[in-house]
């Protein structure tokens, strides 16, 4: 086997090797944590606004608010405007008695949404309620 010289390029990048690699590593977790200490969320709750039905009411409880979850930059999410975001439950799309899934959608101005926030959801997602005849 022939010894690598330790004067040659492959002699400089082997000696020392394991603390190169550790170098490298706690490189690597520290960008890591760094990055993603940048991202937090936000939670708000907001009045839900409901559609009512014309044929049917829900004699089950709909909730009065949802959660409004926000998550981005650290700057960005609490530069948004929570008054701006209404949470919507149209309950004008149910045709018969019974049990039924509604999702619960949002809607927001283009202006809202700052470039940094990454994302905005609402929970509950959907509303379960039992409806009957008027």
């Amino acid at each position: 086997m022939k010894r690598v010289s330790p004067y040659s390029f492959w002699g400089r990048v082997f000696k020392n090797w394991h603390i190169k690699l550790l170098s490298l590593l706690l490189a690597t977790v520290v960008y890591v944590v760094c990055f993603y200490s940048l991202d937090s969320g936000r939670k708000v709750q907001i009045p839900l606004r409901v559609v009512e039905s014309a044929n049917y009411k829900a004699v089950s409880n709909i909730p009065e608010f949802v959660t409004l979850n926000i998550t981005g930059n650290s700057e960005a999410v609490y530069l948004i405007d929570t008054d701006k975001v209404t949470a919507v439950l149209d309950l004008s799309q149910i045709k018969t008695e019974g049990i039924h899934t509604i999702r619960v959608s949002l809607s927001y101005d283009s202006g809202v949404m700052k470039k940094d926030v990454f994302d905005i959801s609402v929970n509950p997602l959907t509303v379960r309620a039992k409806f009957e005849k008027r």
